[in-house]
C-alpha cells in the first residue's frame, strides 16, 4: 500500500476527518487532501507527528511492514483525543511566565507601600517621643534667646 493510501486509511479508521487531522497538524485540508490523492507528500516533521496521532512508528507508516493499518488503533484511545502541539505548550509556558511576574510585581509594590506606611509611622511616633519643646508649645511668654535656649519672665 502505498503511503496516500496509508494516510486516507488510517483517517478513516480513527473516524477523523481531514479538517481534524490539518488543524492537529497546523497545515490546511486541502494539504491533507493532497497527501491522501498522492498529489504531493508530507514533511517529515508532519509524517511523525501523523504517526504519533495514528498511534504507529513512522516506519508502519511510511514502511511497508503494516498489511492492516486499522489493527493499530487501540482499544482505550479515545477517538478525538485532546492534543497539545509543542507551540500551544509553548504559548501556555509563556502566559504562565507573564503572570508569574505580573504577581511578582504587584505583590512587590505592596511589599514597597507597606513599608512606606510603617516607616511614616515610626518617624511620626519618634517626633512625638523626642520630648523636645517647641517654640509653637511653650507658654507663659519664654522668649527664645540667640543661643537657642529659652528665657522664662
Amino acid at each position: 500500500m502505498v503511503l496516500s493510501e496509508k494516510l486516507a486509511t488510517l483517517r478513516k479508521a480513527h473516524g477523523f476527518s481531514q479538517l481534524y487531522v490539518a488543524e492537529h497538524l497546523h497545515v490546511s485540508r486541502q494539504a491533507i487532501s493532497r497527501w491522501e490523492v498522492g498529489s504531493s507528500a508530507p514533511s517529515t516533521e508532519n509524517l511523525m507527528e501523523l504517526s504519533r496521532l495514528y498511534g504507529i512508528t513512522l516506519d508502519e507508516l511510511v514502511g511497508h511492514e503494516a498489511e492492516n493499518p486499522t489493527q493499530t488503533v487501540p482499544k482505550e484511545t479515545p477517538v478525538h483525543q485532546a492534543f497539545v502541539s509543542q507551540q500551544q505548550k509553548t504559548n501556555m509556558l509563556c502566559i504562565s511566565k507573564k503572570t508569574f511576574y505580573i504577581t511578582i510585581s504587584v505583590i512587590c509594590l505592596i511589599f514597597l507601600c507597606l513599608a512606606a506606611v510603617w516607616l511614616g509611622l515610626v518617624n511620626h511616633s519618634q517626633n512625638k517621643e523626642d520630648g523636645t519643646i517647641r517654640y509653637e508649645e511653650m507658654y507663659d511668654g519664654g522668649t527664645p534667646s540667640p543661643d537657642g535656649t529659652f528665657e522664662f519672665e
